[in-house]
């Protein structure tokens, strides 16, 4: 494995595939979250190899801390303040579309909002572990790592290379904060100092960065609080299509979000390695990151098993080609696994 900090030097455009028709429609929007196949993608095309992607995150040059989706049983209210959740057994009074056996409960009864935001290597071990969290090691998505540009952009005649008539549109771009930084884990080495990414090819600076992202998190400690309660939960810290079946637990609750609408184009290669072609995939609906499943662990034999699987790997979601290949992995379904707090068990 290869890691890598990336670093973008202008702004950068991650299309989310939804269908747009420059001359019907003058504002192309988009949902920024952290998509891994712009990366694989120009890996492939700056480096004629095929690979996948293994690990994803932003880092904080400037605090030396890598950042996470924010677990959406994490609220805030209007002021920042943090608010904590529990698993609480459903009763009779419990209205929901599903024969939910628990579900989650936030301690307020104010206005509040899930998402948005990320979280320290220090504020992800204290979510893990279940303990209080503190708001410095929160960040805000808009302000503190990006921010969105529009920008104007015309469609262009590729035959005769002028622009369209009425084609005039306009985009949102995104600019990162100079301290911001991307993290990689590909599967083969980059023996490239810059490629480019994303809509338009906007380059950017890749750097060889050999360091551990969670080094300081204590696996034996979250396994043994699981072990003694029975609970566990997977946190989605990059999106994915379905939850898999886990073998010796049983999914009882879950906090899913918004969904996604993705989709992006399949290139077609040649035997040389040469690309020959490309098509539009269809359109999917992904769960979207910091999404959080909860388990109850039935056979403890198989904690191992479920940490080996989907402890800091690409491998939470169901096989759907293009982008859910489980023979290659391509970045979509990374998670981390963490305790979970249930009424009467609170800390």
């Amino acid at each position: 494995m290869s890691k890598y900090l990336i670093t973008p030097f202008d702004v950068l455009i991650f299309g989310d595939g939804k269908p747009f028709n420059a001359g019907e429609q003058h504002n192309r929007e988009g949902d920024f979250f952290l998509n891994p196949v712009p990366f694989v993608g120009a890996f492939n095309k700056n480096t004629n190899l095929k690979t996948g992607l293994r690990f994803l995150s932003f880092y904080d040059e400037e605090k030396e801390n890598f950042l996470f989706p924010v677990p959406l049983d994490i609220g805030f209210e209007e002021d920042g303040e943090i608010i904590n959740s529990l698993l609480k057994k459903s009763d009779k009074d419990f209205i929901s579309s599903d024969e939910l056996e628990f579900f989650v409960e936030f301690d307020t009864d104010k206005k509040m909002k899930v998402g948005g935001r990320y979280i320290n290597t220090q504020g992800l071990k204290s979510y893990l572990l279940g303990k209080k969290l503190d708001k410095k090691d929160i960040y805000n998505l808009f302000g503190e790592i990006i921010e969105k540009e529009i920008r104007t952009g015309i469609e262009i005649d590729r035959t005769t290379r002028t622009t369209k008539e009425k084609k005039l549109y306009f985009q949102p771009f995104i600019r990162f904060h100079e301290k911001i930084k991307f993290f990689v884990e590909f599967k083969q080495e980059i023996k490239k100092d810059f490629l480019t990414i994303g809509g338009e090819s906007k380059s950017v600076n890749i750097l060889p960065f050999n360091t551990d992202p969670l080094k300081e998190l204590n696996v034996k400690e979250i396994k043994e609080k699981i072990s003694q309660t029975k609970y566990f939960k997977i946190i989605l810290l990059t999106p994915t299509n379905y939850p898999p079946k886990l073998d010796g637990a049983e999914l009882i609750a879950q906090l899913t979000g918004k969904p996604i609408t993705f989709s992006g184009w399949y290139n077609i290669y040649k035997e040389n390695n040469k690309k020959s072609g490309s098509f539009p995939t269809r359109l999917f609906k992904l769960l979207p990151e910091g999404s959080v499943f909860y388990y109850r662990l039935v056979d403890e034999n198989k904690l191992d098993e479920i940490f080996n699987n989907h402890w800091l790997k690409p491998n939470f979601y169901i096989h759907e080609l293009p982008y859910f290949d489980k023979a290659n992995p391509i970045g979509f379904g990374l998670t981390i696994i963490g305790t979970v707090k249930t009424e009467g068990k609170n800390e």
